[in-house]
């Protein structure tokens, strides 16, 4: 009898943990079906890494297995932690498109092991490498940017930089107009730092012109109640600026990458082309 209570103490703390995870993973977005939340705890993330044009380049491969499309994803992911750490529970969203038949490529920056100190211009040179690395591992045709937070400021650069290397790119939540003092104030001390570094912001650059021929192959995805990106002064104004496309999420926020509404319009958008 104690030992029959005993097992089912721990299944149910097993089952309590497992119910936590869950939540923690749906805070915010919509439930998946169970099919995909299987491929996304299941499936292998290969990690790789290459010397690109004398450039370390880093990541994880996440090999499609059914339905498998030509095109490759390569996906430049959010926030300043390590990407090996954390890599299922962050980064769900890039394994849903796995399971949607895209290789995907979830680069890792060159500051996260901590031995280099943040700088936007590394991570443009990664982006415009990695490619090459993305290439050699999986028979892919074209290759579409999705970016979310801080991975869209330099995706952007790098699109306008190097179009012939990219289709598209689709950012979520990106930080763009730099500049704004007001916007920028209130951001950390490590944003704070990686953002002042010498570049003009892309929303100049977009003034400027520079996006506008590009226009067509752009997606701005922001969330309505994002506190830290709000779409009226970053994606929203950029898209405007550019002349590109522009999806707000309603209810949504700095994690609108977890909708399944932002999923979906990536998804129509490189589908389409």
């Amino acid at each position: 009898g104690d030992q029959m209570k005993s097992l089912l103490g721990k299944l149910g703390i097993i089952l309590i943990g497992l119910a936590i995870f869950a939540y923690g993973e749906v805070w915010g977005a919509e439930w998946r079906s169970w099919r995909e939340w299987l491929e996304i705890i299941w499936g292998n993330a290969e990690k790789v890494s290459a010397t690109v044009n004398g450039n370390l380049v880093q990541g994880w491969l996440l090999r499609a297995t059914e339905k498998i499309r030509p095109d490759g994803i390569l996906y430049l992911h959010g926030g300043t932690f390590d990407l090996e750490k954390p890599i299922l529970n962050r980064f769900t969203d890039a394994l849903s498109y796995r399971v949607m038949g895209y290789h995907v490529f979830l680069l890792k920056f060159p500051d996260e092991d901590g031995m280099i100190p943040p700088n936007p211009n590394l991570d443009i040179t990664a982006i415009r490498d990695a490619p090459i690395l993305f290439r050699g591992m999986v028979d892919i045709d074209k290759i579409h940017i999705i970016t979310v937070s801080r991975g869209g400021y330099p995706g952007l650069f790098a699109f306008q930089q190097h179009p012939d290397s990219f289709e598209t790119i689709t950012c979520m939540c990106p930080p763009i107009h730099t500049e704004n003092e007001a916007w920028l104030e209130p951001q950390h001390t490590w944003a704070k730092n990686y953002l002042r570094q010498k570049l003009p912001s892309p929303m100049v650059l977009a003034e400027q012109g520079a996006y506008t021929y590009l226009a067509s192959r752009m997606l701005m995805i922001g969330g309505a109640n994002d506190p830290v990106c709000h779409p009226s002064s970053q994606s929203d104004k950029f898209a405007k600026t550019v002349g590109c496309r522009s999806i707000i999420v309603p209810k949504y926020a700095h994690n609108v990458s977890m909708s399944s509404m932002a999923r979906e319009e990536a998804m129509q958008f490189i589908g389409g082309r």
